[in-house]
């Protein structure tokens, strides 16, 4: 199922790290969230943009 998300980033050309095997959440057949993870901070899903504008502001990541 995540070969259709991997094909659709691939197709919009976003880079990205691993997806999840299963959305983290969805209606079916509407609608689906995945886990993405970040190329900037491997291990981690988020948003790349927000990633580097808190890194180049000087603030560290919280752990949570």
């Amino acid at each position: 199922m995540s070969g259709t998300v991997t094909e659709y980033l691939a197709k919009e050309g976003l880079d990205h790290g691993k997806v999840g095997s299963w959305p983290a959440w969805h209606l079916v057949p509407y609608v689906s969230i995945w886990a993405v993870e970040s190329l900037l901070a491997p291990g981690h899903v988020g948003c790349h943009e927000a990633l580097r504008k808190r890194q180049a502001s000087g603030q560290t990541q919280q752990s949570s």
